[in-house]
């Protein structure tokens, strides 16, 4: 999950950071994964109703699964990091 998440950064492009606005480039990000994750569970649901084996549409629909579930939970951490790191430092 971590290099395809890299994989999609690197395909969205740099995103240039001021002091203030990092937190918003780094959520802006992460929204552009889970935006590549939706379409990647529309694709895997097609690909899973043309599979002729039961086996093999669990394992799409599986592995579909947990990559939504690891966005979402990227999306979270992205909102919860900034708030964390503040707290350190102030």
């Amino acid at each position: 999950m971590g290099e395809a998440s890299g994989d999609i950064i690197r395909d969205v492009g740099y995103v240039e950071v001021s002091e203030t606005g990092y937190e918003d480039a780094l959520l802006a990000l992460a929204k552009a994964v889970a935006n590549a994750t939706a379409n990647l569970v529309l694709k895997a649901k097609a690909v899973a109703n043309n599979a002729e084996e039961q086996a093999l549409q669990n394992k799409v629909i599986s592995s579909a699964t947990q990559c939504a579930l690891a966005t979402s939970q990227l999306v979270g951490c992205t909102k919860v990091w900034p708030q964390l790191l503040y707290g350190l430092n102030n």
